[in-house]
């Protein structure tokens, strides 16, 4: 998994799953809000639509070892997208190519869910599925 749109795409499936997070709730996660610990992540969700007191709330997520971990991906994600440790941007964002190398765009803008949902389908029709959702 050399391409860095690929790896972004499948962090951002493997958060929602393993963490239980809504789409907005992924694309919102910046640097600052994840704090790696020696058997798991932290990531924290400043606001979520059932979050009715508007206090934000954490999420743990194991690590669960082998090549489909969650921390190992995003570890992973994070140094192929070259984030700095003191950045405070969101870690999803749109991926541009310069010449033959791939890297994030520097403006803090969130991905669309109607690109994501692009990439999921392309991704389902590649191992044979039907992609009509």
């Amino acid at each position: 998994m050399s391409d860095l749109t690929e790896l972004r795409n499948i962090v951002i499936y493997v958060l929602a799953f393993y963490a239980f997070l809504r789409f907005e709730e992924v694309i919102s996660i910046r640097l600052s809000h994840i704090t790696f610990y020696y058997d798991h992540f932290k990531v924290v969700i400043p606001s979520a639509k059932n979050d009715q007191l508007r206090q934000g709330n954490s999420v743990l997520v194991a690590n669960i070892g082998g090549k489909n971990c969650p921390c190992k991906l995003l570890e992973k994600y994070l140094s192929a997208a070259k984030l700095e440790n003191n950045s405070d941007m969101l870690i999803f964002r749109r991926i541009v190519t310069h010449q033959s190398n791939k890297s994030l765009h520097k403006e803090d803008l969130p991905l669309k869910y109607i690109n994501v949902l692009d990439f999921f389908r392309k991704s389902l029709e590649k191992i044979g599925l039907n992609s009509a959702i």
